[in-house]
């Protein structure tokens, strides 16, 4: 039933309109800059995201963040998704446990994966820009609904589709 839905939705205008918002945001950042990679979760969110770029852009590159929380089939999964898109997609890991750093500053799992702290910065965001360096990017696209925060829906208010580097400027 609920693929029946989803189809008889994607004929909508409101569906057709945001699809062609998001190619748009696509071609802006392309037109911004040459090296662009993909921050890509294995989520619905991030493999629509990584679907919709590859068909602009074969080359992108992709990589994701792996570390010993997450679900044993994640893996497997974007060894899948590695071979039906046809691209390549570079595991980042931090040199650390994520279990035992929460473990060790008492942090429960929510904790882990909602609140902004220094296991979020040193296991994640310096890991992936570590990355993104390293391969040479100059942006990155990552697949975040506005919907999902209220600093993202001030962000979008306020800047629309784009997010501050460290230079000040908005993209």
């Amino acid at each position: 039933m609920n693929q029946i839905k989803w189809k008889i939705h994607s004929y909508g205008s409101d569906y057709r309109k945001s699809v062609k918002s998001a190619f748009t945001i696509i071609e802006r950042a392309f037109n911004l800059f040459d090296n662009w990679v993909i921050s890509y979760s294995g989520g619905k969110d991030s493999t629509a995201m990584l679907h919709m770029i590859t068909s602009v852009n074969k080359s992108v590159k992709v990589m994701t963040q792996v570390d010993d929380c997450d679900w044993p089939e994640k893996r497997p999964y974007i060894d899948k998704i590695q071979e039906l898109f046809g691209c390549e997609i570079n595991f980042v890991e931090p040199d650390f446990s994520i279990w035992e750093a929460a473990l060790k500053h008492n942090l429960g799992f929510d904790d882990i994966c909602s609140k902004s702290h220094n296991l979020t910065k040193y296991g994640f965001i310096e890991p992936l820009e570590a990355k993104r360096r390293e391969l040479n990017c100059d942006g990155v696209f990552m697949g975040l609904r506005k919907e999902e925060s209220k600093a993202r829906e001030t962000n979008y208010a306020t800047h629309s589709h784009t997010y501050r580097v460290k230079s000040g400027e908005y993209y």
